[in-house]
C-alpha cells in the first residue's frame, strides 16, 4: 500500500508555490510579505527573488531579503552575478548583495567579475569587495591577481579612475592612496605633483607608464 504524502510538507509546497505566485504577480504589497525579514527566503523561492533586484518598486526589498541569506545561498548569486544574460542592473545589485558575505568562494566569484564587460559590474564588484576585505582582512585576496586585473583595467577605453584606485588599495595602503586620489582630482598643481611623486614610488614600471598615459 502507498504511502500517503507527509500533510506538513504538502503545506509547506503550499505556502512555497503562493509565494512565488504573490513575487511574480509584482504586486508591491504582496511581494513585501514574502520578502519580510521575520521570514527569511529559502532556496527554493531565491532563483525568483533575484529578478526583483531590477524592479524601482521592491528592489531594495529585494536587496534586503538577499542579505540576509547571501552567507547561505551564494552560489545561485554568483552564477546569476556572472551570467551576462542577466539583466545588468541585477548584475550589479548582486554585486552589492554579496558585500554581506564572509566567504572565500564569494571573494573569488566577485574576482571574476571583476574582468566582466560592463563597467558598473566590475565597478561594483571592487566595492563589495573593499568592504569585504576591511571588515575580515583574513580573506585570501591575491595581490598579482589584482595587479593583473589593474591592467586589464588600464587596456580598457572606458577605465574609471576611482575604480583603479579601488583595485589598487588590495596591494597598498589605503590612507596615502586615499591622499593620493585626491590629489590626482585636486586642482592644486602642487597636491598633484606630490600624488604623482608617491605612486611614482609604489607601482610597478608598467602600470605607472599606463596610469602616467590615462592621466595625460
Amino acid at each position: 500500500m502507498a504511502k500517503k504524502p507527509d500533510r506538513a510538507n504538502l503545506r509547506g509546497a503550499d505556502v512555497e508555490v503562493l509565494q512565488i505566485i504573490a513575487l511574480q504577480s509584482r504586486d508591491r504589497a504582496r511581494v513585501r510579505r514574502v520578502l519580510d525579514a521575520r521570514n527569511p527566503i529559502s532556496a527554493s523561492i531565491l532563483p525568483h527573488v533575484i529578478p526583483l533586484l531590477g524592479d524601482r518598486a521592491v528592489g531594495s526589498d529585494a536587496i534586503q531579503a538577499l542579505q540576509l541569506v547571501a552567507d547561505r545561498y551564494p552560489g545561485a548569486m554568483i552564477d546569476a552575478l556572472l551570467n551576462p544574460a542577466t539583466h545588468p542592473v541585477v548584475r550589479r545589485r548582486l554585486a552589492r548583495v554579496l558585500s554581506a558575505c564572509r566567504s572565500q568562494t564569494v571573494v573569488d566569484g566577485l574576482l571574476m567579475a571583476l574582468d566582466d564587460e560592463v563597467l558598473e559590474i566590475r565597478v561594483q564588484s571592487a566595492r563589495s569587495l573593499f568592504r569585504i576585505h576591511r571588515r575580515w582582512p583574513d580573506i585570501r585576496i591575491d595581490s598579482e591577481r589584482v595587479l593583473d586585473l589593474v591592467r586589464s583595467e588600464l587596456a580598457r577605453g572606458e577605465s574609471d579612475l576611482g575604480h583603479l584606485f579601488t583595485l589598487l588599495a588590495f596591494v597598498v595602503s589605503v590612507g596615502p592612496l586615499r591622499a593620493a586620489y585626491r590629489g590626482l582630482r585636486s586642482r592644486d598643481s602642487r597636491a598633484k605633483g606630490t600624488a604623482l611623486e608617491y605612486l611614482h614610488g609604489i607601482l610597478p614600471k608598467d602600470i605607472r607608464a599606463a596610469l602616467w598615459a590615462k592621466l595625460e
